[in-house]
């Protein structure tokens, strides 16, 4: 798959994105893992000759569309567990049944599906506001779980621009897993031998089937374990360096649960 998206048509700077040994590629193959979205894309997958095929004219489009939003762009707010809807929300059709048409949305559609869009989400999301933040912000949503302590945090994760302060945006991230997931635990009173936990101990017992978590909500809480939790340790007890792309990577994983969970 990375290989098929290193053959679409990009700007030098999105190729060199694409081709940096940094680059976090599996949000975009975990999104198409989830059901429904790779056939909404238009990809199959030949297994017999290790080959990915486009269905149709658009799936192409669809695909780099894809690759924008989850790799080259990093989106606030959307990840390997988003909807295809949420994804695809700005895409515009480029071959239609009539023939190709010039990719634009006149002001007075786009106007229209925005008013709708905000209206959907205000009805769905009606406990998650938006909140001012800048572009390189940690998180970029407020908290409604009556915890005083976890919307601070989350004002502050708003607030702070991790390029400039990967140390502290460190620490804040490592905190908000940490109070997010004791929230959860508590709701649940899942800690009933009421133990003192630290961040690993959080996430173990969470991942028992006593929080009641989805199977993708565990699997993003051990990927964040074993890929994440030990450079957020070694860097909170000042044994490394804070580093801004590792805290990119471990944000992009775990943004999602922390959305859906404050």
């Amino acid at each position: 798959m990375y290989r098929e998206a290193l053959k679409l048509k990009w700007s030098a700077a999105e190729k060199n994105l694409l081709l940096s040994p940094s680059v976090e590629f599996n949000p975009p193959v975990r999104f198409l893992q989830t059901g429904g979205h790779r056939k909404k894309v238009g990809i199959d997958y030949d297994k017999i000759h290790i080959i990915i095929k486009f269905t149709d004219a658009e799936s192409k489009h669809k695909f780099k569309h894809l690759i924008k939003k989850l790799v080259l762009k990093q989106e606030k707010g959307l990840g390997a567990t988003s909807s295809y809807e949420d994804v695809f929300s700005d895409y515009t059709e480029k071959n239609t049944s009539k023939g190709k048409s010039s990719g634009k949305k006149s002001k007075t559609e786009s106007a229209a599906k925005k008013d709708e869009s905000t209206v959907i989400d205000e009805e769905e999301s009606p406990k998650t506001p938006p909140i001012k933040t800048n572009t390189n912000s940690l998180f970029s949503y407020a908290a409604s779980k009556n915890n005083s302590l976890l919307k601070q945090l989350m004002e502050e994760a708003a607030a702070i621009h991790i390029q400039k302060l990967p140390a502290s945006a460190t620490m804040l991230l490592r905190m908000i897993v940490e109070v997010t997931l004791k929230q959860l635990i508590e709701e649940k009173s899942a800690n009933s031998e009421n133990k003192s936990l630290d961040l690993e101990g959080a996430i173990n017992l969470s991942l028992n089937n006593g929080l009641g978590l989805s199977s993708e909500q565990k699997k993003v809480l051990k990927e964040f374990k074993n890929q994440h939790l030990d450079h957020l340790n070694l860097a909170a007890h000042a044994n490394v360096k804070p580093n801004k792309e590792r805290l990119s990577m471990a944000r992009d994983c775990i943004d999602q649960f922390i959305k859906s969970s404050v």
